[in-house]
């Protein structure tokens, strides 16, 4: 029995500018045993009903049934045209996804490179969505992200990919962090910048080699990143990063707005809502297809 039915519009521009529409499909099955597993299909033939199939219905494994796909044909289609198409189909699709509960795997028309592709632009969208939901906040302050200072931390995927949203977005990111310590920029970083921290984490080097390059930049130690002062916080390292101990210094920071998909443990959570949170204590937003992002917004200094 089907338990949700998704169709999406993928648009895609060809190698000699053309305008192309196609239709994406996913089917998943109703089922309590596991996570949603199903191959997804790029074939002309393509549509709902070659999808609205029992999947796993009678596996032995925990899994529940789902299917999906479109009816673009990757034949004849350039390497780059396969991309941009993989890309369009993640953005239509990403919203109805969940890290922990679907697992898409190859079937006709799809191969270990489109998966690459599309697991690609999953990434992007996991950090981007963040600093989109981060301009509707500022916008209430009567401000917008144009120029204003923020925080990250973590050196993974994700702080990666907000890093460069938030230069892209015109924001000025200041730090960045690893478990060791937290790298300050105060005149902001740039895609030139950005170039340099990448090639850092691929030649697996330490954060601090950056003060190499640009001498202006500190790093310190030990710490964490939030002692600076910004308008928007987001913690993007690891689980439980953020605890009690780091309240008072949120609130030296004369930050307004933290952003944070279950960085903290129950005592920060507690204190901060009972201290500073404006309206209602829970205000879960669901930002993209991996996480619930909870936002901390502050008035304690307005």
């Amino acid at each position: 029995m089907k338990s949700k039915t998704i169709i999406f519009r993928i648009p895609l521009v060809d190698d000699n500018g053309r305008k192309h529409a196609n239709r994406g499909f996913c089917v998943l099955f109703n089922g309590a045993k596991g996570p949603h597993k199903g191959g997804l299909r790029f074939h002309p033939s393509m549509n709902l009903s070659t999808i609205s199939t029992l999947k796993n219905a009678l596996s032995p494994n925990r899994l529940r049934g789902s299917s999906g796909g479109s009816d673009f044909d990757p034949k004849g289609k350039s390497d780059n045209e396969i991309l941009r198409f993989c890309q369009s189909f993640m953005n239509g699709l990403f919203r109805h996804l969940n890290l922990d509960k679907d697992l898409p795997y190859e079937e006709m028309g799809v191969g270990t490179q489109e998966i690459g592709y599309l697991f690609g632009q999953y990434r992007v969208l996991a950090g981007h969505s963040q600093v989109s939901l981060a301009n509707f906040l500022i916008a209430d302050h009567g401000k917008e992200i144009h120029g204003l200072r923020c925080v990250l931390s973590g050196f993974g995927k994700i702080a990666m990919n907000v890093l460069e949203k938030l230069i892209a977005s015109g924001g000025h990111p200041v730090t960045i962090s690893n478990s060791k310590g937290y790298l300050l920029n105060e005149v902001g970083f740039s895609y030139s910048k950005l170039s340099v921290l990448k090639d850092i984490k691929t030649k697996k080097g330490n954060l601090s080699d950056y003060t190499q390059t640009f001498p202006s930049s500190n790093y310190i130690e030990g710490k964490k990143p939030w002692g600076v002062n910004y308008f928007v916080a987001f913690p993007c390292a690891s689980e439980m990063e953020i605890d009690i101990s780091d309240v008072k210094t949120f609130e030296a920071s004369r930050c307004k707005i933290i952003l944070f998909d279950f960085k903290c443990n129950y005592q920060f959570y507690r204190c901060i809502f009972t201290r500073f949170i404006r309206s209602s204590p829970t205000l879960p937003v669901y930002t993209n297809f991996t996480q619930f992002f909870f936002i901390i917004i502050f008035t304690y200094f307005n």
